[in-house]
């Protein structure tokens, strides 16, 4: 890095594992190349389901009343420290002055839950706080530490989630209400649908049958974030070394994600997925939520850092007014 800027990059995400599984190869990769990059989590996962079995007793399933789902956010709260550590980041609790550390229980905000589950009606539902207070949050952390590039979810959370929906409303309203000379660079995480069919194909040849996984099929629905390829304007490509980062992080968080050889894992689900050796980006519009068009260099598609507003060897943020 002796002849570029040491970027500063933030990425926002709704639970533990989910900064992973997205974006992990982006994360890995800009943190072994010098660069600084924060993860700012909205929650513990408070109501997230339970893989091994001798972790069983975390499940929120098995508990009732105000406690449900405590002691799994506090087990989470390590997973996640375990996983930012793996992959080089430095961790932020939504609503939490301190730096993310392990050994202390349940965040400010708690796990909505899945679209029609009685834990979005919860006191502390990240869907039921107030958007702008949300973005106000998002907005002094994104100052905080300097961001030059903002990371989330697209419109949809990815998947459809409620809190990966509210993640991406309040940072793209983070984002839309600074001035826009003092704004990052916004992107989002998006699959291109032509490499998403091409690991789909391979994958039943990389799943031990002997598992009883789930494996899609051609005709199987995909989640919203796979999306035209033309969409896609950005890519990182996983290193070596910063995919021996991301595998780590993944088997930090053993509650929710089982990491087999041969390239791929498997929620609690228990449905086969293609472990990403590459991600792609969009570039997003703040004030519309959606991605803009962007230049391909050479027919290839540039990374998140070339994007940073200044010039090589001055700090953009110099002059943010």
């Amino acid at each position: 890095m002796a002849d570029e800027r040491r970027a500063r990059l933030l990425f926002v995400h709704a639970h533990p594992d989910d900064e992973t599984l997205a974006t992990g190869v982006a994360i890995a990769t800009y943190a072994a190349a010098g660069h600084e990059v924060h993860v700012l989590t909205a929650n513990l996962g408070d109501e997230g389901e339970v893989i091994p079995d001798d972790l069983r007793r975390l499940d929120p399933a098995e508990q009732i009343g105000p406690e449900r789902g405590v002691d799994l956010a506090a087990y989470r709260r390590g997973e996640l420290v375990a996983a930012l550590d793996a992959l080089g980041a430095a961790g932020r609790l939504l609503g939490e002055d301190a730096p993310l550390q392990a050994g202390t229980g349940p965040g400010p905000f708690r796990d909505s839950g899945m679209v029609g589950t009685p834990s979005a009606g919860h006191p502390r539902a990240l869907v039921g706080a107030d958007l702008d207070a949300l973005a106000d949050l998002v907005r002094a952390v994104v100052q905080d530490v300097g961001a030059d590039v903002v990371v989330t979810y697209d419109s949809a959370g990815g998947y459809g989630h409620p809190d990966h929906v509210r993640v991406h409303a309040m940072t793209c309203r983070a984002l839309a209400t600074m001035p826009a000379q003092a704004r990052p660079a916004l992107f989002a995480a998006y699959v291109p649908a032509d490499a998403a069919a091409a690991d789909r194909a391979r994958l039943p040849g990389l799943v031990d049958p002997a598992l009883r996984l789930s494996v899609p099929g051609p005709d199987d629905p995909y989640p919203p974030s796979v999306v035209d390829a033309g969409v896609v304007t950005h890519e990182v490509v996983g290193t070596p070394e910063a995919l021996a980062r991301r595998d780590a992080a993944l088997r930090a968080h053993r509650t929710q994600v089982t990491l087999f050889e041969g390239g791929y894992h498997a929620l609690s689900n228990d449905v086969a997925a293609p472990t990403p050796t590459r991600e792609g980006y969009a570039r997003l519009d703040p004030e519309t939520g959606e991605p803009l068009p962007g230049p391909r260099n050479g027919g290839g598609r540039p990374g998140l850092v070339p994007d940073l507003p200044g010039e090589i060897g001055t700090d953009p943020r110099e002059d943010r007014t």
